[in-house]
């Protein structure tokens, strides 16, 4: 694990160390300083220089100022008389870093220059200019003249103490500053290159790791945006095709959204945590909203002026990290610790960059915040290289104690397996005889029941009988007296399984003894008394019933119903299909059965059977039945049905209802007993 003194340590020593190194430089040199004196002039579209005037320190490291456009050329020169100590030396003049490019004179004679001027500029802002003075050039007993002519914009400056020199003393002040602004950023920008393709081949090898591939593709992104840095280093730059504004709009403005994307799917990873795709859209929109907007931009000036609006769009994306971050260490866990001293370096640099350079205004010591971000990426390579080690020791003392700990296991499972078996055993035997019970239950239930359809004395009845599982709580039954038909019923008991079946064959029995004894009373007080004898029966028993008795005599039907689906009626003249009771009628329709006080006051009700008339009684689960998307068969489907039947016979009225229903539920299972009841006038 990377530890507080460790991240800290390498921070600020880096820091001190290269500002010490770079200012002991500048202390030990013999120089002629050039920092006061300078003039500054214009230059028209036609390549005159105007007037010259004096150069305040303040416009000296922002050259934009003085230009009405901010772009244009701006010349710059002072005057100087070289020491005697300086005279009839190799010397060269150190002018720090130029932005945007630069060409150099003295006393009208070329000494160097950077960058590439318009129409198709490029800016070498980060390399130091240090330009060897020939001795022809210079006037030893006189004044001499250093003209540069720089082009600016929208930015422009000359960052650092210009001065002349030995030659070796200051091209030693420019190597060093060259080192820190460039060399060090080329190096880590191809360190993270071999850390992304190292990483790569991890993700690659291990895909579940996700870690390693943002932790490759952060590091490729880094080293991308590195470039900016050391421009002048780069083979073949700049490159047909890619002006230095693209460039700039791609890797100096662009990439950071991307680093900052990439960052806080990296944690997110390595932590564990899930993420909700509002989330995700979030941070996707915070990379591509503000990339979109800089790529939009047609000119430098305006890629500048829309720096700071579009890196408000950084925030929410930091903001996640630390609230990842913060979350994982209130779960208490180490790594969000590793993560939290892994970021300390880059929080560090910015606010040692902001002390030096907003508030002692030292704007020719470098930025180290760049520093500070490689800071983070090595740190971050060192807390995947501790959890890998930690996985590696682990998996080396499974391996040393595996033969152990599967000895042990072995042992447990045996004896857990004797357990369970002689628990399946019993498991076994109880199975059997609940299915044998179950058998018995619905071949005693199935011989209680009429089992073939009835054609007697003009009438037709026909029915189907579908268990959901075992013994049904439905129960139907058919009355007759020699070649008569005498009536017929059909109730549901509530609930489901064997207490329900036998709940329904105790019913069977009371309401058959019930309708024999009182043929010659009301079919409403024969119901009265079949819920005063269920009552009393059934005990503490909390099952009740729902259901319908006919009573036929000649061609006149007597029916009374018992908080059941009402009875359809279809005319055979017609075949328009109603219910005898109207749904919203309440009146006519009596309480539920088997529970005392609730059974209410039935009523009977009285209509004539014409020739080809017929009568749809029901379960609920005929109504109740549910497609595969959940969607019931409904009692208008069920009236669709039977309208559409064909009257030949009950058994044909039946299985066209019955092929209507199993059509429209198709493979989905039924969640009841089916039961229904087709009677037909002959």
């Amino acid at each position: 694990m990377v530890t507080r003194n460790t991240v800290l340590g390498v921070a600020i020593a880096a820091i001190l160390g290269a500002y010490s190194i770079w200012g002991a430089a500048l202390d030990d040199a013999l120089e002629l300083s050039l920092d006061t004196g300078w003039q500054w002039a214009l230059e028209d579209e036609g390549g005159k220089v105007g007037d010259f005037a004096p150069l305040d320190s303040a416009s000296f490291t922002n050259l934009e100022r003085i230009l009405p456009s901010g772009s244009g050329f701006v010349w710059l020169r002072i005057e100087f008389t070289l020491p005697e100590a300086l005279r009839g030396r190799d010397l060269a003049c150190y002018l720090g870093r130029v932005t945007m490019a630069d060409r150099t004179w003295v006393n009208d004679y070329f000494i160097g220059g950077e960058g590439r001027f318009p129409p198709e500029y490029t800016s070498e802002w980060n390399r130091v200019r240090v330009y060897t003075l020939p001795e022809r050039a210079l006037r030893p007993d006189a004044e001499n003249v250093l003209s540069m002519r720089i082009w600016v914009d929208h930015e422009g400056s000359i960052a650092g103490q210009p001065f002349i020199a030995a030659a070796d003393n200051a091209r030693g002040v420019a190597a060093r500053e060259t080192f820190w602004n460039e060399t060090v950023n080329l190096l880590s920008a191809a360190i993270m290159l071999i850390m992304a393709a190292y990483h790569m081949m991890l993700y690659i090898r291990r895909k579940k790791e996700r870690e390693n591939l943002t932790f490759a593709l952060l590091n490729v992104a880094s080293s991308i945006y590195l470039c900016n840095f050391f421009l002048g280093d780069i083979p073949g730059y700049p490159w047909p095709g890619m002006s230095f504004l693209w460039f700039q709009k791609i890797v100096a403005n662009g990439m950071p959204f991307l680093l900052a994307f990439l960052l806080a799917s990296f944690v997110k990873e390595y932590l564990g945590k899930t993420e909700r795709r509002i989330v995700l859209a979030a941070r996707l929109a915070c990379f591509i909203v503000p990339v979109v907007a800089v790529l939009s931009a047609g000119d430098y000036g305006t890629l500048r002026s829309m720096r700071l609006p579009t890196q408000l769009f950084l925030l929410p994306p930091l903001a996640y990290v630390l609230y990842l971050v913060g979350s994982s260490l209130r779960e208490r866990r180490t790594e969000a610790v590793a993560l939290l001293w892994g970021f300390s370096p880059v929080a560090l640099t910015v606010i040692v960059d902001t002390v030096l350079h907003e508030g002692l205004k030292l704007y020719d010591v470098p930025y180290f915040s760049g520093l500070g971000w490689q800071l983070v990426v090595i740190s971050l390579l060192f807390i995947l290289a501790g959890r890998f080690a930690r996985s590696r020791t682990e998996a080396e003392d499974l391996n040393v104690n595996l033969e152990r700990k599967v000895a042990g296991r072995t042992a447990e499972l045996s004896r857990a397996n004797d357990d369970l078996s002689h628990a399946n055993l019993k498991l076994e035997k109880a199975r059997f005889q609940a299915e044998r019970d179950m058998k018995m239950a619905t071949y005693v239930q199935e011989s209680f029941y009429p089992r073939e359809a009835v054609k007697i004395d003009g009438w037709e009845l026909d029915f189907h009988f579908q268990p959901m599982s075992g013994v049904s709580g439905d129960l139907y039954d058919f009355y007759t007296s020699g070649d008569g038909l005498l009536g017929l019923g059909l109730f549901d008991v509530s609930a489901h399984g064997v207490a329900s079946g036998l709940v329904a064959m105790l019913a069977k029995s009371i309401i058959h003894t019930q309708f024999r004894r009182g043929l010659d009373r009301s079919l409403a007080s024969v119901m009265e008394d079949v819920n005063k004898r269920l009552v009393a029966e059934k005990g503490e028993i909390e099952n009740y019933l729902t259901g319908a008795l006919l009573r036929i005599s000649g061609n006149r039907v007597e029916y009374v119903n018992a908080g059941h689906p009402s009875l359809l009626f279809r005319q055979g003249a017609t075949g328009k299909v109603r219910a005898v009771v109207p749904p919203e009628s309440r009146a006519t329709k009596g309480g539920v059965l088997g529970l005392d006080g609730l059974g209410g006051t039935f009523v009977s009700l009285r209509f004539p059977m014409a020739t080809g008339d017929a009568l749809l009684l029901y379960s609920d689960c005929l109504s109740e039945g549910r497609d595969a998307m959940g969607e019931e068969f409904g009692q208008e489907r069920i009236r669709e049905a039977f309208a559409a039947a064909p009257a030949t016979s009950a058994a044909a009225l039946k299985a066209s209802i019955l092929a209507s229903f199993t059509t429209f539920i198709g493979t989905a299972d039924l969640t009841d007993d089916l039961t229904f009841v087709v009677l037909l006038r002959a």
